[in-house]
């Protein structure tokens, strides 16, 4: 609520610059009231639309995080999502079939199994902690990154609202590549 608070000050202080501004050069021209009218309706609706992503910002970003996620184990086959352990189950689940393989007569095929099978399970380890790190980091994202969408107030900053999205779509196509990767 502080982030969310503190977006809130940013927008209206922006919509109030850029009102004063836009409103002020109009009237520095002479502009008719068909134009005020006209540029009023065309603020109102630019505003409100970005008064709407402000509040429906982390809301808008977890669906669009979720949604990827979903696809993408679907897609691979996997019975649910893609969570850190899940890298590190199939990584055990390598390691106990290749323990019903040794044999007591071939303990240099046992050797090589064994440190086969140790070394996929550390990659795996390594996904998961990716795994991990990107899932936190998708969540401080779509959390806190919802300070960005206050500079949707104003048409000069709006553009740096709308790379909030960019950056969770980004964030989202890379829990999709990691899950994808992990369900085949």
């Amino acid at each position: 609520s502080i982030i969310s608070d503190a977006a809130s000050r940013l927008f209206w202080t922006l919509v109030t610059i850029s009102m004063v501004i836009t409103f002020g050069f109009m009237a520095l021209r002479r502009a008719d009231i068909g134009e005020f009218f006209a540029e009023f309706v065309r603020f109102i609706l630019f505003v409100g639309f970005f008064w709407w992503l402000l509040m429906n910002g982390p809301r808008f970003a977890m669906d669009i995080i979720d949604s990827l996620r979903t696809l993408s184990s679907q897609a691979s086959g996997m019975s649910r999502e893609l969570t850190p352990s899940t890298p590190v189950s199939i990584g055990w689940d390598v390691v106990v079939k290749a323990a019903k393989n040794y044999s007591a007569f071939n303990p240099i095929d046992n050797l090589s199994i064994l440190l086969i099978s140790a070394a996929i399970l550390v990659c795996m380890a390594i996904v998961a902690a990716n795994v991990m790190l990107t899932l936190v980091s998708a969540w401080i994202i779509a959390y806190t990154g919802i300070f960005v969408l206050g500079f949707g107030g104003s048409r000069w900053t709006s553009e740096i609202a709308i790379n909030y999205f960019r950056n969770v779509l980004g964030m989202a196509l890379k829990l999709m590549t990691i899950t994808l990767m992990v369900g085949i």
